[in-house]
Order: structure tokens, then sequence, then C-alpha cells
């Protein structure tokens, strides 16, 4: 007898055997089948994963040369492409910029066409405003091809420098030839650092004064002539721009004209032309620089060599001269300028030196702590600390530093963009609706209840209630506070001869009352986002303010997204909760002449005596409820000892809304100088002689979080007079217009 599979039985024919021996082969078959079929989808799941986002033959790396960032001011991100594929790829790069954990900002480069081989991408990063952790951030890569398929690329490090530090950055412009061979350097001595004094410190055991190693805090940065910009705002992540002569030859027309309005908005050029011959475009560039300058000079053209100088009287082997609110200096061809003119003429011209530290660096070669010691003694009001003593090792680490002053005094100004009909909801309104509520739930609730003899309607009676008095409050709030999509804007234009527009400056508040995505279109411009509370806080003393860290938004407004070609053009996009304030700053520079159009004429002299003549030109051009008034400084000293005049429109610059209290969001800035939140414009405009202002009374553009760009009076400098004019505008906007005489 044979054993059989128990499913087929006992087989009582040769039939039925063939026929269990067939089931039992198709049983093997299936199966076999199965185990081929799994095999092939994990095989197809192995090809799949070959062909991840990970493997896409593209890699982008952050260039080494986006580490040159001056402080609080944008950062020229260089990256540098490599395609392996053998087709174009199109499609959106996007990186995502985080200190550690936190998001920074998105940047999406949409519509891009990345060709097979090497190729480099500049992108204009706005200022960011935390301390990098390690001195790096984390540049996530993403590539979408316009298949819509995502594809995650190697992360790379961004490194940058402290917040609390200083850095400037000075470019120095050659051809690519020339860099890569490393010819003669030129621009010697122009850093900052060449007119910096040592810090010294008493070595307690020897009892002598030591020299303390400071860092340098200039960088500077090679560009190729090829490469620069052809915007002016992208020049705002330099604070002066040296070119030497063949750089400058080769030039195209569209890179001076972003030169000429980068320079009239507050930047410093170096020409340093040597023998070569100059196209007529450059010669005309020159002149155009030279035309407001004391001593009549002009360049000729020449075929054999460099621009001859035409002049009237004796000139220098250098030409200084101010152009708008910037500054030019240019060495004839021929001639080579020694290291200390360099150090004591034409490097405190360009980096703006206060008049005071002009006469000590012509003296000694370097600024002074005495001299920045004195101006702080001169303002009486202020009883400085001691940290912040320039004549003590503190006060000098703190100068010698450059560590940057936050700007106080902003109360007044976020209260101003706030909406007009905006108010909280009054306290004896809410007081009443708990009253009544209590009432309800409690008295009256037992009293009706126990009419029906039935306690068991309060689990009915009191959630019914409860509902009630929560859509009350909800609807009581939102009637005071339903402020819709808010904007609030104040524009501040400073104005140069001819009455041409040098620079715009766009404070925007953003205010809902519903939480939404506001987007902000930008173009050709800075967009930087603020943390409000940043100039709002309240510092007692200028220790803290110094060394305090920024503070992280209150709120939870969403970082931004960046979607465009920055800085050509871009929509930003912001997440914003529900009456949470969102304060950002877009900085314009016009890429030719624009004039201010009100008719008011800039270029007339104005007297700080007699001012009935410019009240009654004020109230011609911008209307009889601008406001308008008149700054100087008196002999030489700070801010306590500037004088103010009030032309037209009573004390205040900017009205404060009375309804717009917001006192469990804000807080009063009390300054030590006795000055008080509502003059903002002031403070921005003439800053203390602080860190930094100590030293220079105005720096190139940033478009930064901290308005040090801002500033155009130099408190040592008793010749300057500053006009500022506030005019309403009909959607309740305010723009500012500012201009600085030299008398």
């Amino acid at each position: 007898m044979v054993d059989m599979p128990p499913q087929c039985g006992y087989p009582h024919s040769v039939r039925q055997l063939h026929c269990c021996w067939i089931g039992s082969l198709r049983s093997y078959q299936l199966i076999t089948t199965s185990l081929f079929t799994i095999c092939l989808a994990l095989a197809h799941a192995s090809s799949v994963r070959a062909q991840s986002p990970d493997q896409l033959p593209l890699l982008v790396e952050v260039d080494a040369a986006s580490y040159y960032t001056r402080t609080g001011g944008p950062t020229q991100l260089v990256l540098n492409v490599t395609s392996g594929s053998g087709s174009v790829l199109k499609g959106q790069l996007t990186l995502q910029i985080a200190n550690g954990r936190d998001l920074l900002g998105t940047f999406e480069n949409s519509d891009l066409f990345i060709t097979p081989g090497e190729q480099t991408m500049q992108m204009l990063i706005p200022p960011l405003t935390e301390d990098p952790v390690n001195g790096f951030l984390e540049v996530a890569i993403w590539f979408t091809r316009d298949d819509g398929k995502t594809y995650r690329l190697p992360n790379q490090q961004l490194r940058m420098t402290a917040t609390d530090g200083r850095r400037f950055v000075l470019t120095k412009v050659q051809p690519e030839v020339e860099i890569l061979q490393q010819n003669r350097e030129f621009a010697e001595g122009l850093d900052f650092d060449a007119f910096r004094p040592p810090v010294k410190k008493m070595d307690p055991s020897t009892g002598q004064e030591e020299a303390v190693r400071l860092q340098p805090l200039t960088l500077a940065r090679r560009v190729a002539a090829e490469d620069l910009p052809t915007l002016p705002i992208e020049h705002c992540a330099s604070d002066i721009v040296a070119i030497n002569g063949t750089g400058f030859a080769t030039l195209k027309p569209a890179q001076l004209n972003a030169l000429i309005g980068w320079i009239r908005a507050g930047g410093s050029l170096y020409v340093e032309l040597n023998d070569t011959i100059q196209p007529a475009e450059q010669v005309q560039f020159l002149n155009q620089l030279m035309e407001p300058h004391v001593v009549e000079v002009a360049f000729l053209p020449s075929s054999l060599g460099p621009p001859t100088l035409a002049a009237q009287g004796e000139v220098d082997d250098y030409l200084l001269c101010k152009f708008g609110l910037g500054r030019v200096a240019v060495v004839p061809g021929g001639t080579e300028l020694p290291e200390s003119d360099m150090v004591r003429a034409v490097a405190p011209f360009l980096w703006k030196v206060r008049l005071d530290q002009v006469q000590a660096i012509g003296l000694d070669g370097e600024w002074s702590f005495q001299v920045a010691r004195d101006a702080l003694r001169a303002n009486e009001s202020w009883n400085y600390s001691y940290q912040a003593d320039p004549s003590t090792y503190e006060g000098q680490m703190l100068y010698g530093n450059m560590n940057p002053v936050p700007v106080g005094g902003g109360i007044g100004l976020v209260k101003q963009l706030m909406p007009r009909g905006f108010e909280l909801v009054p306290l004896w309104l809410i007081a009443s609706v708990l009253c009544v509520f209590i009432l309800v739930v409690g008295p009256l609730d037992y009293f009706f209840v126990g009419l029906f003899t039935s306690r068991k309607w309060t689990w009915i009676s009191f959630p019914t209630a409860t509902l009630l008095f929560t859509g009350l409050a909800v609807f009581i709030s939102n009637w005071y506070m339903n402020t819709g999509d808010h904007r609030g804007h104040l524009i501040i234009r400073d104005v140069v001869d001819g009455g041409l527009i040098a620079r715009e400056s766009e404070l925007q508040l953003l205010f809902n009352s519903f939480s939404t995505v506001a987007k902000t279109n930008a173009e050709q411009e800075s967009f930087t986002p603020l943390v409000y509370q940043r100039f709002t806080s309240e510092a007692d003393s200028w220790e803290l303010q110094v060394n305090q860290r920024r503070m992280q938004n209150a709120g939870t407004v969403g970082k931004p997204v960046f979607n465009g070609q920055l800085p050509q053009y871009s929509t930003v996009s912001q997440s914003v909760p529900q009456w949470t304030p969102q304060l950002n700053r877009l900085t314009r520079i016009p890429n030719k002449d624009v004039r201010e159009p009100s008719g008011f004429d800039w270029n007339t002299p104005i007297g700080w005596q007699d001012t009935a003549d410019l009240q009654n030109r004020v109230r011609k051009a911008f209307g009889p409820s601008a406001r308008a008034q008149l700054f100087r400084t008196q002999q030489g000293n700070d801010y306590a000892k500037y004088l103010k005049k009030v032309i037209q429109g009573g004390d205040q610059l900017l009205d404060v809304a009375s309804n717009n209290e917001l006192q469990t969001t804000y807080t009063t800035v009390a300054y030590p100088q006795g000055h008080t939140t509502r003059e903002f414009l002031e403070t921005i405009s003439m800053r203390e002689s602080r860190g930094l202002f100590g030293v220079v009374s105005q720096i190139s553009p940033t478009g930064g979080d901290q308005f040090e760009d801002l500033t155009l009076m130099d408190s040592s400098n008793p010749f300057q007079v500053l006009l500022i004019v506030v005019v309403t505008n009909p959607d309740n906007s305010q723009t500012v217009f500012r201009r600085v005489y030299n008398q």
C-alpha cells in the first residue's frame, strides 16, 4: 500500500491518481510564480530607489565667497552648480536656511534652466538676524523638475559672523585674469582697520599696559569686473567698492549706472585709474561724479593713455568728492598714492568718519578713544556707565569691536502704523460681561431651575449659557478689533541735489483680524522681516543694549518664503496669525534719476534764523497739513545739544493715536539722553556718538533691521542742517522727506 497525501485520499483508479498529481503540480507552479513575482517587485523597488531624488546628476554647492557678509547687510549667496545631465534641467531650486533647528527663510528660484556642465548662480539673501550656531547656517536644497518630481540634494553650510559683532566688506574689482594671476595688490590701506587704534589692558603682574590683539573688522572680497552687479541694490553687500584701472575700463553701461545709483544712496567708490586707456562711457561717468566738486575739474579722454585731468587751480594726487549721500575717491593715471595719504585722507573720507575723528586721524593716523569719550561727556544728561567709558579697557573693547547698538524709540512708529479704527475691548465692558455671566449661571440659574423643581436641567442651562456668552465675547472682540487685511506704511525718502530721490525705505506693518498668508511683491528691492519688539523693548543701560541677544518674535509669524529671482523680482509670503503685528522693511535704490514730484525747491539753501520763506515753500508744496522741522548741532556737541526748530505742524513729527495703547504688547523706551519714543525719526537720523557712530557719521546702505544706514547727521559737525517733512497721504500712510544741507 502507498501512502498518499491526505487531501487526495486513497486512489481507487489510475485516473484518480493522475488528477491528484496534476493538482499538486499546479500548486507548485502557483507558489513558484508568486515567488518570481515578489522578486520582480523587489527588483523594481530597488530600481526606483536607485533612481531616487538623491541620485539626480546635479550638485549645488555654496561658494566660499558667500562668507563675505557685512554687519546688517544682505548676503551675496554664490552657488556653484554642476549638472551631469545630458540635457537641460528645467524647474525650481529651493533653499531653506536654518540656524540649528530654527528655520530662517525659504528661497524658491523658479523657472530655472540648468545646462550641462558648471555654472555659477547668485542670490541676494536679505539680512539674517540670528547668531549662527558654531558660526554656520545649514542650507537644505531641493530641485523640482517641471514634471513635478522633487529631488533632495546634499545639504550645504553657509559660514556667517555673529550678529552682535561687526564686519565690514571692502569689495575689490579686477578682471578675472588678474584675480587668477594674483596680480599687484591695489587699494592698500583702504580697510577700516588701517586707522583703528590698539586696545590696551593693564597687566596686573607687571603693572604695564599691553596691546590686546583684536580681530580684523574688514573682509576683503575680490570680484571679477564682469560679475559686478547691474542693480544698485546688489551693492548693499559692500561698504566700499574699489576698482582698478583695467577692471574699470571693462565695465558695461548697466554696471556704471548701478554704481551711480548706489553712490547717490550713500555708497563709497574708490577708482585707481593707473595707465589704462578708458572708454568714453567711463570718462563721462567720472565727470558726472566730479560735477559737484568744489574745484572745477574734468577728465578728458585720451587714446594714448589714461584720461587727462583738466582743472582750475591746484589738484592733489587724489580727488575726493561727495556725490549725493555717498563719497568718491579717484586716483588719476600715473599716480602712486603713498600709504600715509591713503590712511590719513582717502580712507577716512570714504568711511565717512566724523569730523572730530578726521582731525585725530590726520594727526596720529588713527581715531582717538579720547575724542569719543569727550563726545560722550558733552552729553550732560547721560551718565554713561563704566563699561561704556572709552577710557577704560571695557569701553575700548566695545568701541574697538564696533558692536552694533540697538535702536530704540520705535514704539511711536509701531503705534503710528496700527489701524486707526483699532482698539482693545474696554476693561469696563469685559468686567460687565463677566458679571452678567456669573449672575446668569449663578443666582438666575438657581432661581429659574428651582421653579420647575428639577435641578437636572442645570446640565443643559449651564453649557447653553457658557456657549452664548463665549459667542458674545468673540463678537465683541471682533467688533472692536476688526481691521481686515491692514497694511500700515511709513515711507522715508532721502532727497539730494536737484530734487533727486537717492533712496527709499518703506516700513510696513501687517496686522490682520484673521489668520492669513500675506504676500508682498518686491522688485529690485531688499525685503527684510523685522522683529518689532527689537526696538520697542525697554533698556536700562547701554551695556545691556549692546550685549543683549536679539529678541525672538513673541508671536507665531511664519518665516518668509521668497519666490522668484532675487533681487530682480520676488513674491514674499508670510503666515501672519490673527491680531499679530509683523513689521517689514523694504529698501529701494532707483536705477535711474527719479525726481521728487512735489515741486519743492530742494536746492535753495536753508538758513537757521529766518525760516518764514521755508515755511511758505513747505506749505505751498506739501499742503497746510504737512509737518516740518529743522535740526542742527551746537558747537559740535552730541544729541543733547541738538537744536530743533518747528517750521510747521507742531512739535510732533509722527502723530500717535490715543486709542492704540497696547499696554500688554508695547513698552515705553526710556533712553538715557531723555528723548521720547515719539522721536523715532530723530533717533535714526541723528545717532548718538556711541559704538560705531563714535567714529563714523554714516554707513553705506544695508536695508538691515538696525536702521544704521538711515543715519544722516554728523553730531560733531555744526555746519549741517537737516530738514524733515512729514506728509500724510489719503490712505493714512505717511511719507517722510529728508534733506541735509551743508552751510
